[in-house]
C-alpha cells in the first residue's frame, strides 16, 4: 500500500506543476464528493442528523481540525526547511569551487590554470552527470575520478615561499569543502524525505475530517457538496504544498543549478 502510494508520487514529480496540483485536489475532491453523495440520506436517517447535532458535530469537528491542521502545518514548515537546507548546500558548494578557483591563482599562471581547468571540468560533470540523475533520486560516482585527480594536483604542488605555503592550506581547506558540500547534497538526494507513517496518518486524518463533514446538517444538499469540496480541496492543496517540497531535486519545485552554471560562467571566460 504505502509502496504504491510512493510510486504513485514518484509519477506525479514527472508531469507538469500545474497537473500535480491538479490531480491531488481532484484525488481529496472526488472520492470525498462522491462519498457525500452516497452517504447523506443514510446518515441523515440512521444518525438522525439535525440542526440540534450541529453543536456537537462542530465540537469534534474544531478539535480534530486543530490537531489536523498543527500535524499539516508542521511537515509543511519541516519540508520548507529542507528545502532551504539544500538550496543553501548547493550555493556553498558553488561557492567553494569559485573560492578554489580564485585561492589557486597565487601558485603561478601554470601550477593554476591545470588546477582551475580540473575545477572547470569537475563543475562541468556536476550539471551534464549528476544533475539530471538527481532529478529521478540518483547518485552518481562518475565525477569521483575528477575531483581525485583535482586533489593529486593539488597534492603535487611544492610551495617555494611561506606564501605559496599560506595560499597552499587555504587551497586545501577550500578543496575539503568542495567534497564535504558534494556529500552533503548526495545525503540530500538520498534523504527519504517525510517518512510513510506519516504519510499514513496524513491520509487517514484527512480522510477521516472530511467524512466528519457529512454529519453537518444542512438543508441544502448543493450546499453541503460545495463545502465538503473546498474543504477537500484545501487538503489537496496541503498534499500539494507537502509532496512537491517533499524531494528537492524532483518536479517543477525543485532547487535551482543556477549557482554551478554561475561558476561555469564565472571560471570559464578566465581560461580561454
Amino acid at each position: 500500500m504505502v509502496s504504491m502510494l510512493l510510486s504513485f508520487f514518484d509519477f506525479l514529480y514527472e508531469i507538469p506543476t500545474w497537473l500535480f496540483a491538479f490531480i491531488l485536489i481532484l484525488f481529496c475532491v472526488g472520492p470525498a464528493v462522491t462519498g457525500l453523495v452516497w452517504s447523506r440520506d443514510f446518515i441523515y436517517k440512521f444518525f438522525h442528523v439535525s440542526q440540534d447535532s450541529n453543536d456537537a458535530v462542530n465540537l469534534f469537528s474544531g478539535a480534530i481540525g486543530v490537531v489536523y491542521g498543527l500535524l499539516l502545518g508542521m511537515v509543511a514548515v519541516a519540508n520548507w526547511n529542507d528545502f532551504n537546507e539544500t538550496q543553501t548546500i548547493i550555493t556553498k558548494e558553488a561557492a567553494a569551487i569559485i573560492g578554489f578557483h580564485k585561492i589557486v591563482t597565487g601558485f603561478g599562471t601554470k601550477a593554476a590554470s591545470k588546477l582551475q581547468e580540473d575545477a572547470l571540468k569537475y563543475t562541468h560533470m556536476i550539471l551534464e552527470l549528476e544533475w539530471p540523475l538527481h532529478a529521478h533520486g540518483l547518485i552518481s560516482d562518475e565525477c569521483a575520478p575528477i575531483l581525485s585527480e583535482l586533489h593529486q594536483d593539488l597534492l603535487s604542488f611544492n610551495p617555494a615561499s611561506l606564501r605559496q605555503q599560506a595560499i597552499f592550506s587555504d587551497a586545501l581547506l577550500s578543496f575539503n569543502k568542495m567534497a564535504e558540500y558534494r556529500s552533503m547534497r548526495f545525503d540530500a538526494v538520498k534523504d527519504v524525505g517525510v517518512p510513510s507513517v506519516f504519510w499514513i496518518v496524513i491520509l487517514l486524518g484527512g480522510s477521516l475530517s472530511t467524512i466528519l463533514m457529512y454529519f453537518v446538517h444542512l438543508p441544502s444538499v448543493r450546499m453541503h457538496i460545495v463545502m465538503v469540496a473546498i474543504y477537500s480541496t484545501f487538503i489537496g492543496f496541503m498534499l500539494f504544498l507537502i509532496a512537491a517540497l517533499d524531494n528537492p531535486f524532483k518536479g517543477g519545485i525543485s532547487v535551482s543549478a543556477v549557482p554551478y552554471q554561475t561558476v561555469i560562467d564565472s571560471i570559464g571566460p578566465d581560461l580561454r
